[in-house]
C-alpha cells in the first residue's frame, strides 16, 4: 500500500518528473538539444519542495541546469489534481517541454506550450495554471512546519532535502528518504542502514506519518537472520555485515513524538533479537565488551581509529573493545527497555536494565582512561588507541558515565579536543587524520553530532548542546543561503561542505535543522516534553506537529511563548527550558532550567477565572488561582544550577 496520495518528485529517475501516487501517472520535463537529442540536466537546485500534506497539497519549485542553460519550473498538486509549467528558460540550442507516460484511462488532461495540468475525470481541471501553483505555494506555507529568524533557513533546507530526496522503492509504492544524489550518480538504490533510521526520526519532525512508514519499511527490508543487515539493495541484503544500532532508539523517540503504538508493536521481536545478535555475533574474545567486525560496519568507514584496527583470524572481529559500539548498544537497550514497559513486558524491562548496568560498570572499569580523562576503545592486549575520536561521547548518549565521569569527559576532552571554529569534529584536533578534512577523518557529521547532543541532553548539559546546535545552524546557512546546499559532512575549520566531493542535498544534513528545532521543541526520550533555550536565541516556528497537535512557539532575549493548536498555552519572561511539562485541568507540573537562577514569571493560558491549580515547579508544590482572563500566573524564585559544565559559551 503507498505511504503517499498525491503528486511529488518521488520517481527515482530523475527529480524532473512530477508523479501521482499510488497511480504511477508521471509527468517528465525533456530537454532536447537541436537534433533532438535528449539532454540530461548538469545540475538542479530545490528552490522550495513540500510533499503531499493532509490535505494532498504538494510544491516543487526546481531550477535545473544544463551545461551554461537553466530551466526554471514549478509543479504543485492538491489531492489528484496535479499542474506543472516551465516558469523560465535561460540560454540557446535547446528546447524543454513535458512529456506524459503511464495509463491515462480515467484522466484529464490540459496541454498548452509550457504548461500542463491533469485531474481526474470527474473532476473540473484548473483553468489558470499559474494561479493554482500559486494557490498550492500559500496553502503549503501555512500548513507546512516553517520557520523564522534563527530557524527560517534550516526549516526551508529541511522540507526541500526531505521532498527532494523521498523516493519510491523499486517494485512497490513504498517510499523512503535517502540521497537521490547516490542513486543517479552510482546508479545503485542502496539503503543504508543507520542513516536510514536517523534520517526517517528527522523526518518525523517535518512530516510524522511519513517517518512512520518510512522505518516501518526500512525495518521490513533490512531485518534478515534475527538481525538488521548494514543495507539493502533491490538484489538482496548485505547479510554478513550490520550497523550501529540505533533504530530501537529511533523508533522509541519517534514513539514519543508521534504517540504511534503501531510501529513499537512491529518493531519490538526484531529489534529485541538483533539486539541479543550482538553478543553471539560480535564479542570476540568473551570479555563482555563489543567489537566491530570491520571498519565498514561502523558506518565510518573513513575513521582512523577503526580503519587501522587488525582483524582477529579465528572470531573474525576487529581486536579492538570499542566504546562506540558498547555506547550504543547501551542505548539500544534503554530504548528497548521503555518498550517493554510500554507492552507491558516486565521481565524483559527488568532484564535489559540489568544489561545496561552490567554494562556501564564494566566500561567505566576497564575502558575509563584515568591518565586522559577519558573513555578509549582498547586493543585486546589492553592498551588504549592513540587516536582522538569523538565516539568516546556516544557514551553520554549511552547513560555509561557517572555524573561525575560525565562532567570530565565533557570539561577536560571535549573542551580540550574538539574545540574547532565548527563542531564537532569527528576526530580531535590533534589527531593526525584531522588536518586532511574528510568523512570521518576531522569532518563534522550531522548524524554523530545529533546522537551526542542527545547525551548531553540527557546529562542536563544543555549549553554545551545548545552550543553544538547553533555551530550547526551556522554551517548549515554558510551552505543554503547562497547556494541551497545541505551536506552531509563540514569542513571544521571553514563550515563549508563544497571543499570535498559529495551530495549537496544531503538527507542526514536535516539533523542540522533538527538540531535547532530542539531548541525551541523536543520529545525527549528520557524527560518527556522540552521547551526554550538558555541563551534567549531568536527563532520561532510555526505549525510543528507533535502528539497530533501543532505548536507555535517563539523564543528570544525576552522570553519564551508557546502555543497549541492556535491557542496560547504558556509564556515566560526570561530565558529557560522546560521539561516534563504535563497539565490537567487542576494540575500543572514541569521542571524548569534557568541560566543563573532568579525570579521568573510563568503564565498558563486557557483555565476558567477562579479556577484553583495545583501547580508543582521543580518539586515545589504550590495552589494558584486563574484570574479573570483565566491565566494562572505564577511568580517563582527558581535556584541556580549547581556543578553546572561552563565551557564552550560562544556568542549566539
Amino acid at each position: 500500500m503507498s505511504t503517499m496520495h498525491g503528486w511529488s518528485t518521488a520517481d527515482p529517475s530523475s527529480i524532473a518528473v512530477w508523479e501521482h501516487l499510488p497511480s504511477g501517472l508521471r509527468c517528465q520535463l525533456v530537454l532536447e538539444d537541436p537534433d533532438g537529442h535528449m539532454l540530461v540536466p548538469t545540475r538542479w537546485e530545490p528552490l522550495e519542495e513540500i510533499l503531499p500534506d493532509g490535505g494532498g497539497h504538494s510544491l516543487a519549485h526546481l531550477r535545473l541546469e544544463v551545461g551554461e542553460a537553466e530551466v526554471e519550473v514549478e509543479c504543485g498538486g492538491e489531492g489528484d489534481i496535479g499542474a506543472c509549467r516551465i516558469a523560465n528558460v535561460i540560454g540557446d540550442h535547446f528546447s524543454a517541454h513535458w512529456e506524459i507516460s503511464g495509463s491515462l484511462e480515467g484522466w484529464q488532461v490540459r496541454r498548452e506550450p509550457y504548461t500542463i495540468a491533469f485531474a481526474p475525470a470527474a473532476t473540473a481541471l484548473p483553468e489558470d495554471i499559474p494561479a493554482f501553483l500559486h494557490e498550492q505555494h500559500e496553502v503549503t506555507l501555512r500548513t507546512a512546519p516553517h520557520g523564522e529568524w534563527k530557524l527560517a533557513q534550516p526549516l526551508a533546507a529541511m522540507e526541500a532535502a526531505i521532498a527532494a530526496n523521498t523516493v519510491t522503492v523499486p517494485g512497490s509504492d513504498e517510499v523512503l528518504t535517502l540521497s537521490r544524489h547516490t542513486l543517479q550518480t552510482e546508479g545503485v538504490w542502496r539503503l543504508p542502514n543507520w542513516s536510514t533510521f536517523l534520517t526517517a526520526l528527522g523526518v518525523a519532525y517535518m512530516d510524522p506519518p511519513l517517518a512512520v512508514a518510512e522505518m516501518k519499511t526500512a525495518l521490513r527490508l533490512l531485518t534478515v537472520d534475527g538481525r538488521l543487515a548494514a543495507d539493502w539493495t533491490p538484489a538482496g541484503v548485505q547479510s554478513e555485515l550490520s550497523n550501529p544500532p540505533v533504530a530501537a532508539y529511533c523508533i522509541w523517540k519517534l514513539y514519543q513524538l508521534t504517540g504511534d503504538r503501531s510501529l513499537l508493536s512491529e518493531a519490538y521481536a526484531p529489534l529485541l533479537r538483533w539486539h541479543d545478535w550482538w553478543w553471539n555475533a560480535r564479542d570476540g574474545n568473551q570479555n563482555h565488551l563489543l567489537n566491530w567486525i570491520s571498519a565498514e560496519e561502523t558506518g565510518m568507514p573513513e575513521h582512523p581509529i577503526y580503519a587501522g584496527a587488525p582483524t582477529d583470524p579465528h572470531s573474525g572481529v576487529l581486536r579492538m573493545d570499542d566504546v562506540g559500539l558498547c555506547s550504543l548498544w547501551a542505548l539500544d537497550a534503554f530504548a528497548l527497555m521503555r518498550m517493554a514497559l510500554l507492552l507491558n513486558d516486565l521481565d524483559q524491562a527488568t532484564h535489559l536494565e540489568s544489561e545496561i548496568n552490567s554494562l556501564a560498570m564494566r566500561m567505566n572499569l576497564t575502558l575509563w582512561d584515568h591518565t586522559t580523562n577519558a573513555y578509549r576503545s582498547r586493543d585486546w592486549d589492553g592498551y588504549p588507541t592513540d587516536r582522538s575520536s569523538a565516539t568516546v561521547f556516544l557514551a553520554l548518549t549511552g547513560g555509561i558515565p557517572t555524573k561525575g565521569k560525565a562532567s570530565t569527559l565533557v570539561d577536560r576532552r571535549l573542551n580540550a579536543d574538539f574545540d574547532t571554529p565548527f563542531l564537532i569534529p569527528t576526530v580531535g584536533k590533534d589527531d593526525p587524520a584531522f588536518r586532511e578534512q574528510l568523512p570521518w577523518r576531522g569532518r563534522v557529521s550531522p548524524l554523530l553530532n545529533f546522537l551526542i547532543c542527545e547525551g548531553l541532553r540527557q546529562f542536563g548539559m544543555d549549553d554545551i548542546a545548545e552550543t553544538i546546535s547553533m555551530s550547526g545552524l551556522e554551517m548549515l546557512e554558510k551552505n543554503w543561503s547562497d547556494h541551497h546546499h545541505l551536506y552531509a559532512s563540514y569542513n571544521a575549520l571553514t563550515g563549508m561542505g563544497n571543499d570535498i566531493t559529495q551530495d549537496a542535498l544531503a538527507p542526514g544534513g536535516i539533523l542540522l535543522s533538527v538540531l535547532g528545532i530542539a531548541m525551541l521543541i523536543d520529545a525527549e526520550a528520557w524527560n518527556g516534553l522540552r521547551f526554550g533555550n538558555l541563551r534567549g536565541v531568536d527563532m520561532a516556528i510555526s505549525g510543528f506537529p507533535l502528539l497530533g497537535d501543532r505548536y507555535d512557539i517563539t523564543s528570544g532575549p525576552w522570553g519564551l511563548s508557546v502555543s497549541r493548536n492556535d491557542a496560547l498555552w504558556f509564556d515566560l519572561d526570561r530565558p529557560a527550558i522546560l521539561r516534563n511539562l504535563a497539565t490537567t485541568e487542576r494540575e500543572i507540573s514541569c521542571s524548569i532550567k534557568l541560566p543563573g537562577g532568579g525570579p521568573l514569571r510563568l503564565r498558563f493560558h486557557g483555565f476558567n477565572t477562579g479556577q484553583r491549580i495545583a501547580v508543582k515547579i521543580n518539586g515545589n508544590a504550590s495552589f494558584c488561582t486563574a484570574d479573570n482572563d483565566g491565566i494562572v500566573v505564577c511568580i517563582i524564585n527558581i535556584e541556580p544550577q549547581r556543578g553546572g559544565y561552563g565551557i564552550w559559551h560562544r556568542a549566539a
